[in-house]
């Protein structure tokens, strides 16, 4: 069953009225369930079509075409309703874990930023259920403090297993993973992977690379 389809996906970028075609009648499909890879060589275009996905790219990206989630085109949705979707229904692992932490928050109210957002019914306690469990599934409970940390005290795999918990803590239908693992050494890029593959065998998680 499809979960999302992008049909002749189309990135321009329009530079000092110099519009440059970027990605050029791009079409794909993935199912639901499915881990789905976008491969090419850099500069190709992944990553914009990726933010695309979610309409993260700068004013001056112009998009044409349909991306489908759920049978309805994400291009047309109002920017409140494409709000109510980033990080609920679909949400995006970024290659530079520093760059998606804010770096003067901890730990903790970082990941109950997410559920404060589209988890508005949960108490505190619950929340912190929630919070714990995550932990343990990103193997992060063994730290510490955790939630008492600031991103700089953590390692470069810390930080982006605490990305990830981020990204699924309200168990979306599509995760999109921008090239998650670029910035770690081999044996941490390994463990991410692991952990996303798990995440997609026990939640059904949809998951692009």
């Amino acid at each position: 069953m499809k979960l999302l389809e992008v049909k002749s996906l189309n990135i321009y970028c329009n530079d000092k009225n110099n519009i440059k075609h970027l990605v050029k009648g791009l079409s794909f499909h993935v199912n639901r369930g499915e881990i789905f890879g976008i491969v090419g060589e850099s500069g190709c275009g992944k990553s914009l079509t990726s933010k695309s996905i979610l309409r993260v790219l700068e004013k001056h990206f112009l998009i044409t075409g349909e991306v489908e989630f759920e049978h309805e085109n994400i291009l047309e949705f109002s920017e409140k309703k494409i709000s109510s979707l980033r990080g609920n229904k679909i949400s995006m692992i970024l290659q530079d874990s520093s760059g998606s932490l804010n770096p003067l928050k901890k730990i903790g109210k970082q990941i109950e930023e997410c559920l404060l957002i589209h988890r508005k019914n949960l108490s505190k306690c619950e929340r912190m259920k929630v919070i714990n469990d995550i932990l343990e599934e990103c193997e992060l409970a063994h730290l510490e403090n955790i939630l008492n940390r600031y991103p700089h005290e953590l390692s470069g795999g810390q930080r982006q297993r605490v990305v990830i918990a981020m990204a699924v803590i309200c168990e979306p239908s599509l995760v999109i993973c921008d090239e998650c693992t670029t910035a770690l050494d081999l044996r941490i890029q390994l463990k991410v992977v692991r952990l996303l593959k798990k995440m997609n065998k026990d939640k059904n998680m949809t998951i692009i690379f």
